[in-house]
């Protein structure tokens, strides 16, 4: 939840995968709950189905209601022989993602959580396989990380090899303890969960890390810093492609020389589960890669607007 002037922007994301947005006055908001204000707004709602499920983004033209968008789900369907610049559809979609920029992005706060459970293939409706992000299963084992200090070279090392420039010394990297991770990820307004392995804050470049392996803690960071390094960009889409860019550019890096004798545990070959926004963001990426950019050059274009999925014809 974040403030800005008198109104209240308020973003839910459900453990059913369902998000939706509205707007609450602060004083609204001082005599409700947070799950109050939910529990009415869905009541009010005259659809038996998701409000904004990536398959039903749009209300039919014939309804007297106003086209709704889930601005993190893929862009409006358009046939091979609609305009992609001119559609209707495409220009209320960039409409009301514009507006949401405005409302949500300007006051430079947005926090992202590294949670390998975004990442994960269901292997029965019970539970789910989990694999390490981009790091080989069978892989050398790795040293303990109990504080910031134990990576810090690694960092600065790999941030160099990745760049050509030196860490900026406003980036504030914290490795701790689950206990300690926790309190500060539900201070900052984070829903907790036993997963998560990182979370970044914009508004203070903060980076917290939750202690692990080395290979995994050089991981987290490194996508956590593609999140931090720029302003928050105006869709879920185009800010995870920008930190899944940054990230395989630093593993790239890591592996080429061997930063921290890793180059044996990185996978640059995973695949994120297809849950609509990592997998999607990371084939975009992916596909931009293979067909000879940069990853850095499509972290930067993500960050100029010169690249972005809104707009894209790249098929992902």
């Amino acid at each position: 939840m974040m403030y800005q002037n008198e109104s209240v922007y308020v973003r839910v994301h459900e453990r059913t995968e369902r998000t939706f947005s509205f707007h609450a006055s602060r004083s609204l908001l001082a005599n409700n709950s947070i799950d109050a204000l939910v529990s009415n707004y869905i009541g009010s709602s005259s659809s038996s189905q998701p409000l904004l499920s990536s398959s039903s983004s749009y209300v039919d033209s014939a309804s007297s209601k106003p086209q709704v968008y889930n601005l993190d789900a893929p862009l409006p369907f358009l046939g091979s022989v609609e305009s992609q610049s001119t559609h209707p559809r495409l220009l209320e979609y960039k409409r009301q993602s514009n507006a949401r920029n405005t409302n949500s992005t300007n006051g430079h706060y947005a926090s992202f959580n590294y949670n390998p459970s975004n990442y994960l293939a269901a292997s029965n409706p019970q539970g789910y396989f989990a694999a390490e992000n981009f790091l080989h299963i069978y892989r050398p084992d790795t040293q303990f990380i109990d504080e910031a200090n134990d990576v810090q070279e690694f960092v600065k090392e790999a941030f160099r090899a990745t760049t050509g420039e030196e860490l900026p010394p406003h980036i504030k990297i914290t490795v701790c303890n689950e206990e300690k991770f926790k309190l500060l990820h539900t201070s900052k307004g984070g829903k907790w969960s036993k997963g998560i392995q990182g979370f970044s804050v914009h508004l203070t470049k903060e980076i917290v890390i939750k202690q692990n392996k080395l290979d995994v803690v050089m991981l987290v960071i490194g996508h956590e810093l593609g999140h931090v390094l720029s302003h928050p960009l105006g869709n879920m889409h185009d800010e995870e492609a920008k930190a899944f860019a940054f990230e395989l550019e630093w593993l790239n890096s890591i592996k080429k020389h061997n930063i921290a004798n890793l180059a044996d545990n990185i996978n640059i070959d995973f695949q994120p589960a297809n849950n609509g926004l990592h997998d999607v963001a990371f084939n975009f990426v992916k596909k931009l890669v293979s067909a000879g950019k940069r990853a850095m050059d499509v972290f930067n274009g993500l960050i100029s607007g010169d690249v972005s999925m809104q707009t894209s014809l790249v098929e992902y």
